[in-house]
């Protein structure tokens, strides 16, 4: 069995104002001559198809050319994530028939009302998939127990729950030389690392899943964090990550899409194919002079350029774009060199002296007598640091007369 596993989409999408939609159609395309390429029994979308919930007319018109094209290959059915909305995925699977190559899954359905798919194989395998779209915190799952004593329970144990079912009704008559078992989810498991473009709220502690609640299949294909990556803690799976890339916190990330063989009874062979067709992402940053010097390099792009200027430069927008035509600036800033560090004064050097060079000083200030200062000098020269009681008498015979 040939699994072709794709996310994140996020069809509609803006960077820093500009559009990416030729990007996601470039990009598209490319998917497209890879599943045709690779001939594949079964597509998994696994979440995000949009950006907006209420996408615009020529982004359901661009999503829907992708689908279509891509059904064309292999059965496809795809999740929603957190941007899509749930009622328009259910929407879109009343409206198509029961023929339709691509199925739509808005929200999590129990095993016996849609929660778990089935395919025949090439090979006359059975695949089962359970799906697990994106679920909010706050949101109630009808025909779902999740209610503990009349209090809702944590989001990480009501997302278990919901994995604990799915596992048992795949594993319920499996066979290990005719079922292949899979599972796709739109969720955030404790430990995947993320880039800076998905929505904080989502990826927050209150969402966090366990790795250990994923159910035991040959691969479990993942949405919503951006970056591509396996499942944290060696799960069989993996995040295939965003389609282009979305913000400035992945343009060293190289997207892809996943590729998977599996057979009954043994553990999937996976596969990452680079997608390379988008813009990528670029931060440039240097003088003037260095920033020209790298501009042969520099292809179509999205470009964010930090400039280092000791003054401000009123015409560095039009420099910019002279300098680098190929590429969509979004972002121009001017950097200055941080000041110097302050020169703090030093301390005056204070000269160090003896007990008896100090007394000495002193007594030429005051006008004592050098025979006071010998004495003196004499008793720190005493061997037992004490001084003899005819010693005492006469210091004490100078400091009278003081």
């Amino acid at each position: 069995m040939r699994l072709f596993h794709t996310s994140d989409w996020h069809v509609g999408v803006t960077t820093r104002g500009a559009s990416r939609s030729q990007d996601m159609a470039d990009a598209l395309d490319e998917l497209v001559e890879l599943a045709a390429d690779f001939k594949p029994d079964l597509i998994i979308h696994s979440g995000d198809l949009f950006h907006q919930p209420r996408p615009l007319v020529d982004e359901l018109e661009l999503a829907w050319s992708g689908l279509r094209r891509l059904a064309e290959k292999a059965p496809l059915v795809v999740i929603a994530g957190n941007h899509d909305s749930p009622q328009l995925f259910e929407f879109f699977a009343a409206m198509l028939q029961e023929s339709s190559r691509i199925q739509f899954i808005g929200q999590p359905k129990k095993p016996s009302q849609g929660g778990i798919l089935k395919f025949a194989g090439a090979r006359g395998e059975t695949i089962k998939l359970a799906c697990m779209p994106f679920v909010h915190a706050n949101r109630m799952l009808p025909g779902w127990d999740l209610n503990l004593g009349g209090r809702l329970i944590a989001y990480a144990d009501r997302v278990m729950r919901l994995q604990k079912a799915y596992a048992e009704a795949l594993h319920k008559g499996y066979s290990a030389q005719r079922d292949i078992l899979l599972y796709t989810a739109h969720l955030f498991v404790d430990g995947a690392s993320l880039s800076t473009s998905e929505r904080s709220l989502h990826v927050s502690d209150t969402y966090a899943t366990r790795v250990t609640a994923i159910p035991p299949v040959s691969y479990a294909a993942f949405g919503h964090i951006h970056k591509p990556q396996p499942l944290p803690g060696g799960a069989p799976g993996r995040y295939a990550g965003s389609l282009i890339p979305i913000d400035f916190g992945e343009e060293n990330d190289l997207k892809e899409t996943v590729l998977v063989e599996a057979a009954p009874g043994q553990s999937a062979k996976v596969h990452q194919v680079p997608l390379t067709r988008s813009r990528r992402l670029v931060t440039l940053q240097g003088s003037k002079p260095e920033l020209e010097a790298q501009t042969l390099a520099l292809s179509a792009c999205i470009l964010r350029l930090k400039v280092n200027n000791s003054v401000s430069d009123p015409g560095l927008s039009e420099w910019a774009r002279r300098v680098f035509p190929l590429a969509e600036i979004v972002e121009i800033s001017e950097t200055r060199p941080a000041p110097a560090p302050a020169q703090r004064p030093s301390a005056p050097r204070v000269e160090t002296r003896s007990l008896h060079e100090a007394f000495a000083a002193y007594a030429e200030e005051s006008g004592l007598s050098q025979e006071l200062v010998g004495l003196v000098q004499t008793l720190e020269a005493t061997e037992e640091g004490l001084p003899s009681s005819p010693e005492i008498d006469e210091l004490a015979r100078w400091v009278g007369m003081s």
